[in-house]
């Protein structure tokens, strides 16, 4: 696992979706997307308002906004998304608390 800092300037951007058809076939086209697109650093599926929360990783604003647009806005079943770039990390990482013995 790398340090963002240690490789320069980054931008980390949550993205809220929500698609616009609920079949099975256009949420596994969105999420093959997903999956193929290295700045998506993580993508979960959710329950609620929104449909998927993604999480990008950019070298700067600018290629937030253009990478938002090209996978999200040039996508006629994305409905909706709101992209909230990160202004800070507070906590990050990918460890998993074990249950208690």
């Amino acid at each position: 696992m790398l340090d963002p800092s240690a490789l320069g300037p980054t931008t980390l951007a949550v993205v809220l979706v929500t698609l616009d058809r609920e079949s099975a076939q256009h949420h596994a086209a969105f999420r093959a997307r997903m999956l193929v697109e290295p700045r998506v650093q993580q993508c979960y599926d959710l329950a609620g308002q929104w449909d998927y929360v993604v999480v990008l990783v950019t070298e700067s604003l600018a290629e937030c906004r253009a990478l938002s647009d090209r996978l999200f806005m040039d996508d006629e079943n994305v409905r909706r998304y709101d992209t909230l770039p990160a202004l800070e990390a507070i906590k990050t990482g990918l460890s998993v608390p074990l249950p208690d013995p």
